[in-house]
């Protein structure tokens, strides 16, 4: 129990930091050294695209793969609309591969979709208590936080040279909140109020949340329509309730999908 100074309640001012989840978490991983997990780094600074900040937790497996990990602490519960009841393997996840350095002109890196296991059903619309109706939601805004600080992990990791010409890079949102699928059925909504009438829900442990947002990555080629546009800008970050991490962890695994290589991938 902390100890009163001057009237301030210790416990319960750094409780409210975040921190002391954030190590509970990073202790969380470390706990699954034997499946090659590995805690690379925590409070991790980048600075890139003019913006600047600190990633809370670097994981990786091996040498190639490394988790991106925002820890966000809330006492209010997340819902996501869920269109389809079905689980999705796909994960849109930002890859390199080629050369050893940013230098080196086979060095190749873009956002693509693989197959990750475990799957999970997949969301566009996360609702929050509270959540104001002007400015940007809340999941949102984190998103594209941690979609910059990945892109910027990449990019360090060319300005610094580090061994592999191959690395997948996951973002991850960690949190100690309950995750809600609403199963929406569009024919139950009211188009007069706009409101829906009724919905099944269900507690999941992770959902992928996927849509259009941050990215500072362009695309190679001519995008002929709105729909190769919208894809192309879609982005999918696994969200995670921190008592299922292990689980995630267990499972975790990445293939590319059946004859859908990345342009000009080519086996190393």
């Amino acid at each position: 129990m902390g100890v009163n100074i001057m009237g301030m309640d210790e416990k319960k001012i750094i409780n409210a930091s975040g921190f002391p989840f954030q190590i509970k978490v990073k202790e969380l991983i470390e706990k699954q050294e034997r499946l090659n997990w590995k805690v690379e780094s925590i409070e991790h600074r980048w600075d890139y695209n003019g913006k600047s900040g600190f990633i809370d937790i670097i994981a990786g497996q091996y040498t190639t793969q490394r988790l991106v990990i925002e820890c966000k602490r809330d006492r209010k519960p997340w819902f996501f609309l869920v269109e389809e009841e079905n689980k999705f393997t796909d994960f849109k996840t930002l890859y390199r591969y080629g050369g050893d350095s940013p230098t080196d002109m086979e060095t190749k890196y873009l956002w693509w979709d693989f197959e990750l296991f475990p799957d999970s059903y997949s969301s566009k619309f996360c609702v929050v208590e509270g959540q104001g109706v002007k400015g940007q939601p809340m999941l949102e805004r984190i998103c594209d936080d941690v979609l910059l600080s990945t892109e910027a992990l990449l990019f360090q990791e060319f300005k610094n040279q580090f061994s592999g010409n191959r690395k997948w890079y996951f973002p991850m949102i960690v949190t100690n909140t309950n995750l809600f699928a609403c199963f929406v059925d569009s024919s139950k909504i009211d188009v007069i109020s706009g409101e829906l009438d009724e919905f099944k829900k269900k507690e999941v442990p992770y959902i992928r949340f996927k849509k259009p947002l941050f990215s500072s990555i362009n695309p190679e080629e001519i995008l002929n329509d709105f729909e190769e546009l919208n894809r192309f800008n879609s982005r999918t970050i696994l969200i995670v309730n921190a008592s299922h991490l292990a689980d995630v962890l267990k499972e975790w695994s990445i293939q590319f999908k059946q004859f859908d290589r990345p342009p000009g991938y080519r086996n190393f």
